[in-house]
């Protein structure tokens, strides 16, 4: 089967980025292969969110949750995305984690391309668990984003990187 062509659009944010990132290279060799955690810090890492158990395969670091889908590998070439809006169309009431849908038709194959190109794929979400004080709303804003995010990369069908 033959790939589908990224529009126009894309296709321009994705040479503009690829310039963005020979210049950001270029003139900051010494980062590459820096890492930015400190000794010990992996440590951090839970598998609850306040006192919420998440899920299989997410953790969380202070109020920062973390999960990959079909194991991402590392690579200098980052391509990330805004969830809401951005790459799902999502609803804001309710807690359903099946409540999304593709923001455009063609987002998988973009995605599917960037990966091919050697991009690692990287999901942001800004949703605040902090707002929440009691554990049932914390537990019902994490079923919420993390199954959207979930059924999301599932549809995506590539290696991605989810932090909210």
């Amino acid at each position: 089967a033959s790939q589908a062509e990224p529009p126009s659009c894309c296709r321009e944010r994705m040479q503009r980025g690829k310039k963005r990132e020979r210049e950001a290279m270029s003139a900051a060799p010494a980062l590459k292969g820096t890492t930015w955690l400190t000794a010990g810090e992996e440590q951090l890492e839970t598998t609850e969110l306040r006192r919420v158990k998440l899920s299989a395969g997410w953790r969380a670091r202070g109020s920062l949750l973390l999960w990959e889908h079909l194991d991402p590998q590392p690579s200098t070439r980052i391509a990330a995305f805004d969830f809401d809006g951005c790459l799902a169309a999502t609803s804001l009431g309710g807690n359903d984690p099946n409540a999304w849908k593709m923001q455009f038709a063609h987002v998988p194959e973009v995605l599917k391309q960037l990966h091919k190109e050697g991009f690692k794929i990287v999901v942001l979400t800004n949703e605040s668990m902090d707002r929440f004080k009691s554990e049932q709303a914390i537990k019902s804003c994490v079923v919420k984003k993390c199954g959207r995010l979930e059924n999301f990369s599932r549809a995506a069908g590539v290696p991605l990187q989810v932090k909210v």
